[in-house]
């Protein structure tokens, strides 16, 4: 009698996948990010899959994956934009996206903000980009180097930021050396509240597998140790590994315990 064919007999040993500028540095300042990296990175060895991060900025990782010049993305959020070409692991960490400006603007609510004068920097093709316009800014300023969005804040040439908070926690860690709670000011709360996710375009069949290899190890590793280790790294530990937990059986269905 043969022996069924595995699902994945066909996924590549190695996975390209493109990963934030300094992501060693964001695995440290982000907690959203290096909880993200620490379970994908798990589940991939489970699968027997060397990850092969390549560092890039946000938009030039994007034109790279629908050129499949590398199988994955790290660090996307799922939107009905995105899922009309690409294919999404399951859910790593929440993260949210705020509004930022200097410590020194009056402003504390959105709505007090004059969208039609007000500038807004955001990264290019990213959700924070649409963000921005959904929200009703006029003057919005996209770019691909975030540190130059960064400089342009602190002189005045911009009033605000719409970034990921993983991004600022990380400038502020880096780039700084005021204090976090002082380095930027939030204003409001956070916007569409998301989940981080790693992304293949569907038209790849190699890179598809590979989500699906990848989503079968979050499962596997789901209940072990080393996940709980990679949550204890930041605070609010059991919490949002139980939050996790519930994101996963939400959308992979009912799991065995």
């Amino acid at each position: 009698m043969l022996c069924p064919v595995s699902l994945f007999a066909q996924v590549p040993a190695t996975a390209s996948i493109a990963v934030f500028e300094d992501h060693d540095k964001y695995i440290e300042a982000s907690r959203s990010y290096g909880t993200a990296w620490g379970l994908i990175k798990l589940a991939a060895d489970h699968q027997g899959i060397a990850l092969q991060p390549q560092s890039t900025s946000w938009s030039a990782a994007m034109n790279r994956l629908q050129a499949q010049r590398v199988h994955l993305i790290f660090g996307a959020f799922q939107t009905a934009e995105r899922q009309a070409w690409g294919t999404f692991s399951l859910p790593l960490s929440e993260e949210g996206s705020a509004i930022f400006t200097t410590p020194d603007n009056p402003i504390d609510r959105i709505d007090d903000i004059d969208m039609a004068t007000a500038t807004i920097g955001v990264s290019a093709n990213s959700v924070q980009d649409e963000i921005a316009r959904e929200l009703g800014f006029v003057n919005v300023y996209a770019s691909t180097a975030r540190p130059q969005l960064y400089s342009m804040l602190e002189e005045g040439r911009l009033d605000y930021l719409l970034f990921g908070q993983s991004i600022v926690a990380y400038y502020c860690a880096n780039f700084t050396a005021t204090p976090h709670e002082a380095c930027m000011k939030q204003i409001g709360p956070a916007l569409l509240p998301s989940w981080v996710r790693v992304m293949a375009a569907s038209d790849n069949r190699i890179a598809k597998q590979l989500i699906a290899s990848l989503n079968e190890g979050l499962m596997a590793i789901r209940h072990t140790q080393a996940a709980r280790d990679i949550f204890s790294k930041y605070p609010n530990a059991a919490l949002r590994h139980k939050q996790w937990l519930t994101q996963l059986k939400q959308e992979a269905g009912s799991l065995p315990h």
